[in-house]
């Protein structure tokens, strides 16, 4: 089941809330665990789902003999290192299927073990709290990652009007994202890959690379956004995960506004336990590159995802102790867009089933085949004014323009973004009920 679906939408979401919302307050914790394994086994094999509790099971008795003082509390650790990530690691490499949602909740449990292991946060003694954490169904499936020792430590005891209206405004945003963008630019990008590589050319390549930046990121952005908006009406914030990626001044400013909160994992278990110890420009520089290179272990073990993870920590590691003051003097738009020619570049990586097909992909890009070929004005006749409109959304010019609106005219722009809202459900139940409902995307790390 994921979120854009019609029975998600129209019978499992209005039963769950109102259910919640009649629940006594004390209950409202089981009620939650209860509906997020319903949420998960519905569309999941069970042993997955049997898996998923008996790994919060663990995390829960683990959790409770790791505090400083405790027996045998550093080998508990390394065990439960080794369960999560060598588990998450076979199911990458292909020894076990890989259950959709594990790689982001091995991520949340780790982070668990080793905050109470560091002294961050005392173990939680009542499992309802930490499998309600674990087990939440609006990020289980793919995040936002969010850490046990940020959460609020009790649900909300009644609705907020404001927080209900907040969740159910971020829903509808999530979910236009997702169906009336994302799903509308995956066939384009889908057809640019049935291309022949010898057939590719240069522009319709390049094209290609601006068509999936703009796909992943509102599909991924439209799933944090329906998962925060669900948080929040049933009581539970969640962390952002996305500010606008394409105004990014660097790669490294670009992995604090694209999924931000695995950055920020990534940076507190990986990058600053060894980096703190680095001595010298070289360590700090290894450092990184292995931090970012994990990071695309985390995605998948193919080489070429391994390689997009080492090229982002070594740009990275060039942007900070190369070219960092010839790029501050530059002016903020050609920044910006060179991080987006560079980020195009590695898209390639990331994307690519193989290093073959990268390289192909490559020789295309820099005029091996030709300049155009006979797919680029009609994919720009069909998607040109969608990319359009995705650009505008995905620079926040659109948000830029509405603004200073709301500020001067609150009332008026309130009954707007009403109807705004509506107008957008409406669209999305028309594309759902006459098109095919695609999975998202990082459904697949």
């Amino acid at each position: 089941m994921q979120f854009s679906e019609m029975t998600f939408l129209f019978l499992f979401l209005p039963l769950c809330g109102l259910l919640f919302c009649l629940c006594p307050v004390k209950g409202r914790r089981v009620f939650l665990i209860a509906a997020s394994l319903i949420f998960y086994g519905a569309a999941q094999p069970l042993s997955f789902l049997a898996l998923l509790v008996l790994l919060s099971l663990i995390d829960y008795l683990i959790g409770l003999r790791l505090p400083e003082g405790k027996s045998g509390r550093t080998l508990l650790l390394i065990l439960g290192l080794i369960l999560h990530i060598g588990g998450l690691f076979c199911c990458k490499g292909g020894l076990f299927p890989l259950p959709v949602g594990l790689s982001f909740f091995t991520l949340q449990s780790v982070s668990y073990l080793l905050d109470i292991y560091t002294g961050r946060m005392e173990p939680e003694r009542e499992l309802t709290h930490l499998l309600s954490y674990l087990l939440f169904f609006p990020r289980l499936l793919a995040g936002p990652v969010e850490r046990y020792a940020d959460r609020n430590e009790t649900l909300h005891i009644t609705f907020s009007r404001e927080l209900l209206s907040d969740g159910i405004g971020l829903f509808i945003r999530g979910l236009g994202k997702k169906v009336l963008l994302a799903d509308r630019l995956a066939p384009a990008f889908a057809l640019i890959r049935e291309i022949p590589e010898t057939e590719l050319s240069v522009i319709t390549g390049w094209l290609g690379l601006l068509i999936f930046f703009l796909w992943i990121y509102f599909d991924f952005s439209g799933y944090c956004d329906m998962a925060v908006g669900l948080g929040k009406m049933f009581g539970v914030e969640l962390p952002q995960n996305f500010n606008y990626p394409f105004l990014s001044q660097g790669i490294e400013d670009f992995l604090k506004r694209f999924h931000i909160t695995l950055t920020n994992w990534f940076t507190l278990y990986v990058y600053l336990p060894v980096g703190r110890r680095c001595k010298t420009r070289w360590q700090t520089a290894l450092c990184i590159v292995a931090t970012w290179g994990l990071m695309g272990c985390w995605y998948g073990l193919s080489p070429t995802l391994i390689l997009w993870g080492l090229a982002l920590g070594l740009l990275i590691c060039g942007e900070q102790f190369v070219w960092k003051r010839q790029t501050e003097r530059a002016p903020v738009l050609l920044r910006q867009l060179g991080t987006l020619l560079l980020l195009g570049l590695l898209w390639v990586l990331f994307f690519s089933k193989d290093l073959p097909s990268a390289g192909a992909y490559y020789g295309a890009l820099f005029g091996k085949n030709s300049i155009a070929d006979s797919y680029t004005l009609p994919l720009l006749g069909a998607y040109g004014i969608l990319i359009v409109i995705c650009l505008l959304g995905a620079t926040g010019q659109v948000r830029r323009r509405i603004t200073p609106l709301v500020t001067r005219f609150p009332r008026v722009t309130r009954w707007c973004g009403r109807v705004f809202q509506a107008g957008l459900i409406f669209l999305c139940m028309a594309f759902l009920l006459t098109g095919e409902q695609l999975p998202f995307y990082f459904f697949r790390f």
